[in-house]
């Protein structure tokens, strides 16, 4: 994948907003992947989708070609076996 060389370069000139322009779904997930999923998820104010006591179930859609999820969870469970439901 060729990533711009600004965003290799310097990762603080990537926004939420440049990510949601890209229309290439492989860079936009390169981008996202170089910006943090979960801060992306934060920053583009995702919707939440469910809560209950095992976390918070976070959706952004992607235009008409994806959805990215993501499951925050108390900063108590050590293990993944915790934070499956």
């Amino acid at each position: 994948m060729d990533v711009p060389e600004d965003i290799r370069k310097d990762r603080k000139t990537l926004t939420v907003e440049r990510i949601e322009r890209e229309s290439n779904l492989e860079l936009r997930r390169a981008m996202i992947e170089c910006y943090d999923m979960a801060r992306h998820l934060m920053d583009a104010k995702a919707g939440v989708l469910s809560h209950d006591h095992a976390g918070i179930l976070y959706r952004k859609r992607q235009g008409e070609d994806e959805t990215l999820c993501m499951v925050r969870v108390p900063p108590t469970m050590k293990a993944a076996s915790e934070a499956m439901a």
